[in-house]
């Protein structure tokens, strides 16, 4: 016979339990108890709500001894009250390893693993291997300027190995679309204007 810490006595289904600030522990009374909800045996374990700045340590009871398990993540925080026999609910800390991002090509988010603390968005700032240095996103390299290459004549770079060949079959496509190319050939001395 046991009841939960917070909520079903034995073989009690638990309550409605709103945690708004602060420290709470619970504890089961016993074997096949939740820290909140139902008790042993009970059917269902009721409705807990934890504050969005709260993260959630957990546990079990092996043989009388505590054995701590871990910090919830975020997602997970209520269920984690709710199926185990230990819960600590406190103000999160954001201490080491609990900040993760939301990222966009654009931006990133910064948000705490533990609670539901949003830190806000923020651009990226890239290194020179375009990777940034708060989120660790990899950029893509920015597109290469194909008109500038292709007015140096550096076919190759835009068009590949056959960079000559492309660059001819684009010269024709553009020919036939009616945009030609005005050619000045020098002329050697005593030859006739053809």
């Amino acid at each position: 016979m046991a009841g939960a810490g917070i909520g079903g006595g034995d073989r009690g289904s638990g309550g409605t339990v709103t945690i708004y600030d602060g420290v709470v522990i619970a504890a089961a009374g016993g074997k096949g108890a939740n820290a909140f909800g139902k008790g042993d045996g009970g059917s269902g374990d009721g409705s807990l709500t934890v504050y969005d700045e709260a993260q959630v340590s957990y546990g079990n009871s092996s043989g009388g001894d505590m054995q701590y398990e871990g910090i919830a993540a975020a997602a997970d925080r209520v269920a984690l009250c709710l199926n185990r026999d230990y819960a600590r609910v406190e103000p999160c800390d954001h201490g080491e390893g609990a900040l993760t991002y939301t990222i966009s090509d654009k931006y990133h988010t910064a948000h705490c693993a533990h609670c539901l603390t949003v830190f806000g968005t923020k651009s990226h700032r890239f290194d020179e291997e375009n990777r940034c240095v708060d989120c660790g996103y990899q950029s893509d390299p920015a597109p290469a300027d194909t008109g500038s290459a292709v007015a140096n004549g550096d076919t190759g770079s835009v068009f590949g190995s056959g960079g000559a060949v492309a660059a001819i079959a684009v010269a024709c496509i553009l020919v036939a679309a009616g945009i030609f190319f005005g050619v000045t050939r020098k002329r050697k001395k005593n030859q006739k204007e053809e």
